[in-house]
């Protein structure tokens, strides 16, 4: 299996969506259901995705292909631009900010935030993404920054198992209230890991 690692483009929104909508834990489906007639939430995502500007952009995506389709992505960026932005709350309807608004109040202060990592099951257990984790680590350095920061749904056990491999651990956990579309337990875990000079640590 040959899996070539790179920056994504403009063409890769829709997969890339698609990857998001599984490693988002139905937040995804939660925040953009129904707000276009005849749109999906992954189509709605692709779109925001696909501007040049903000921090949810393709320009911030790093992807891993396989056969020339999209097997997994990983989204980053500093850690200053997770927040509801004003584009948010004036896009998404309130009641839906209100709540997931605890996915968007924890900041781990300069670090490069992991957005959104995920990889399509075929393709798992090859270390697709710990590679991922690796160029989002080198990219942390060229920023200067020397720790890599995510949130993740305390009961999503398969993601920390990943994530403790990569020498990330629990710094704050949070609470959460579950939705019939994000049906979670537990609350939501801020997790960080350091940077060194090969990766994450």
């Amino acid at each position: 299996m040959i899996i070539t690692y790179r920056d994504a483009g403009q063409t890769d929104c829709l997969p890339i969506a698609g990857l998001d909508r599984i490693a988002a834990g139905g937040v995804l489906d939660f925040l953009y259901r129904d707000l276009v007639p005849g749109m999906s939430p992954v189509e709605l995502a692709a779109e925001v995705l696909g501007r040049e500007n903000g921090s949810y952009s393709f320009r911030n995506t790093r992807v891993a292909e396989i056969g020339g389709e999209v097997a997994g992505m990983l989204i980053s960026y500093h850690s200053s631009h997770h927040a509801l932005s004003d584009d948010m709350t004036e896009y998404f309807p309130r009641d839906r900010i209100d709540r997931i608004r605890a996915l968007f109040t924890a900041e781990v202060p300069e670090s490069l935030y992991i957005d959104s990592l995920a990889v399509h099951a075929p393709y798992r257990r090859h270390g697709i993404g710990g590679e991922l984790l690796g160029h989002a680590a080198e990219k942390a350095r060229r920023m200067g920054l020397d720790t890599l920061s995510l949130i993740t749904f305390a009961d999503n056990k398969t993601a920390h198992r990943l994530y403790g491999k990569q020498g990330f651990s629990l710094v704050q956990q949070l609470p959460f209230v579950a939705d019939e579309l994000m049906p979670h337990r537990g609350g939501i875990y801020v997790m960080t890991a350091p940077v060194n000079k090969r990766g994450v640590s």
